[in-house]
């Protein structure tokens, strides 16, 4: 009962001095602006990855790069990590990790 869903918002603004106390957001449809009074924030950056620029790497319909366990990709020599793969918790420890592992990959390469 205390959780309101707005469909289609962008968030454009985080409101108060000391403490947060809302967000002004815009309908991505009609682009008016709203305010809501909240307490808190999750921020969050989204579910596209920036993938666009290689294509000649397997990826999955969403456009996340596929890789093994060691995060080599298809094409010899290219490794990925963190939240381009298609792994599925996007979490800073998950990809640290990814990131050492495939640094480790590429000098054994």
């Amino acid at each position: 009962p205390r959780v309101s869903i707005v469909p289609n918002a962008e968030t454009t603004k985080f409101i108060g001095n000391t403490a947060l106390e809302g967000i002004e957001y815009k309908d991505v449809k009609t682009r008016k602006k709203a305010q809501l009074a909240v307490d808190g924030a999750f921020v969050h950056i989204g579910y596209i990855p920036n993938t666009d620029f290689i294509s000649w790497i397997n990826k999955t319909e969403l456009g996340n790069i596929e890789v093994d366990y060691l995060c080599q990709t298809n094409a010899p020599g290219i490794f990925a990590a963190g939240d381009v793969t298609q792994t599925p918790f996007k979490q800073i420890a998950i990809s640290t990790g990814q990131g050492v592992s495939a640094a480790l990959q590429v000098i054994s390469y």
